[in-house]
């Protein structure tokens, strides 16, 4: 079976890649810094992330209220 790494895994490498390099410049390494890129990346991720686990939740809130309505016995 061969392993992909998923969007998550991908966008923090991104980040982490990001964060070491914008470091580096800090330090003295000439370049540009992407601090303020990160932190917005950050909270999208984090809101969508958000969003997903809410609407995952929900949708087995919905098909536990459905599984309620279901009989306990079967009828021939």
């Amino acid at each position: 079976m061969k392993r992909v790494p998923g969007m998550m895994t991908v966008v923090s490498v991104a980040i982490t890649t990001a964060y070491i390099y914008s470091v580096l410049v800090v330090l003295g390494f000439s370049g540009s810094v992407f601090f303020l890129e990160l932190v917005t990346l950050i909270d999208i991720m984090l809101l969508g992330h958000w969003l997903e686990m809410r609407s995952i939740l929900g949708a087995g809130r919905a098909l536990r209220e459905l599984a309620m309505l279901l009989p306990s016995t079967a009828i021939n």
